[in-house]
């Protein structure tokens, strides 16, 4: 997709800190995201669970659609990428995080082939025991931090410290991978993404 993605870890310290403001450039306004809460600055509908909540109420399912359509309204008119610096400091998502309630797969590490889970414990998401857990109530998201992992294609050998953005990742923090799934083992600073 042509763009730079970067992590940043923070010790707990710094996580738990107030929120730090981006270094002051002249001529640039205070970022909108720094004076007003996320309701007031984002809107109730460019908030993710708002977005997911929209979607469900549709008679389809729409995948990205919707959410494209979200950020085509709120997209400058020289879009994301061309925004200069100064202005691109004003635009952002906010990320939300809940828990992923009886999930038999946190802590466990994913691997491809059945026997490598069996050492872990591991339960594949397309295999024969994934119906007697309801492991398809999972299917259901746009970002994850571990447990049950869905990949498009085969399971990396990743830690099960990772995060998984779906295809329809503009829900998360606006990240747009194309059409596919990507994977970070945020343990190991691995990157694995297919659609």
């Amino acid at each position: 997709m042509d763009n730079d993605y970067v992590l940043f870890w923070l010790t707990e310290e710094e996580f738990a800190a107030p929120l730090g403001a981006p270094p002051a450039i002249e001529g640039a306004p205070v970022p909108g995201w720094l004076s007003k809460s996320p309701l007031d600055y984002f809107g109730e509908f460019n908030l993710p669970r708002m977005v997911a909540e929209q979607q469900a109420k549709c008679a389809f399912s729409p995948g990205g659609l919707a959410v494209n359509e979200l950020l085509a309204a709120a997209r400058p008119a020289r879009g994301w990428k061309n925004l200069p610096g100064t202005e691109a400091l004003d635009y952002g998502w906010p990320i939300e995080i809940t828990l992923r309630e009886g999930d038999p797969n946190v802590g466990k590490p994913a691997r491809e082939f059945r026997h490598e889970n069996e050492f872990s414990g591991y339960i594949a998401a397309y295999s024969e025991e994934r119906q007697e857990l309801k492991l398809e109530r999972f299917q259901d998201w746009h970002a994850h931090l571990g447990g049950t992992m869905f990949p498009m294609q085969g399971y990396p050998d990743f830690s099960p410290f990772y995060i998984e953005i779906s295809e329809i990742s503009e829900i998360f923090g606006g990240f747009n991978f194309g059409d596919g799934v990507a994977q970070i083992d945020l343990k190991e600073m691995k990157l694995e993404w297919a659609c």
